[in-house]
């Protein structure tokens, strides 16, 4: 992680010494309100991110985020991830890496603030994302922590499995294909 701290500083894009949780909901909070203005249809046509080094940098913060004993670990550490990168792709622009930027996001609105409605926009705002970038090779990720972590608590969990199934079994074609 220390490397990829200062790969981040070196890109610009500087990543906290220390983290603490107060810090971390504030930046959250005030995030939340512009993300939660998004809709389906504006983020079907918000501008995509087109500089070399944003995407650079989104693709080393996602890199870290995926780190899942890193993310149990400290889940403050993960959450300014998520904040970093959701911060970013609302300046710069939606990339691949954005569906996860909201997906995480969502968790956090969850873990931060219990806001489970907030935490499930997110999450289907990242799958509006999916379906823009057609990518199929994240389904399975984005899937588990869409519908097995934020669809949960507003939807009946027999209709998530469909989901979750299909994922799965999207996840196996890929990966047999090859």
């Amino acid at each position: 992680f220390t490397h990829a701290r200062s790969v981040l500083a070196s890109l610009g894009f500087p990543f906290p010494s220390s983290i603490d949780s107060q810090t971390v909901s504030q930046i959250a909070s005030s995030l939340s309100l512009e993300a939660m203005a998004l809709t389906a249809e504006k983020l079907r046509a918000y501008p995509l991110m087109t500089e070399k080094i944003s995407l650079q940098a989104m693709g080393i913060m996602n890199s870290i985020a995926l780190h899942v004993p890193f993310h149990f670990a400290k889940l403050s550490t993960f959450q300014m991830i998520s904040c970093q990168m959701m911060q970013l792709t609302l300046k710069q622009g939606i990339c691949i890496h954005s569906l996860d930027a909201f997906a995480n996001f969502g968790y956090c609105m969850n873990t931060l603030f219990k806001n489970y409605e907030a935490g499930y926009r997110m999450g289907k705002l990242s799958l509006v994302i999916l379906e823009r970038f057609k990518a199929t090779n994240k389904l399975a990720k984005v899937s588990f922590l869409v519908y097995g972590l934020l669809c949960i608590w507003k939807e009946p969990v027999s209709e998530l499995s469909f989901f979750l199934h299909n994922a799965q079994h999207t996840f196996h074609a890929l990966n047999n294909s090859s």
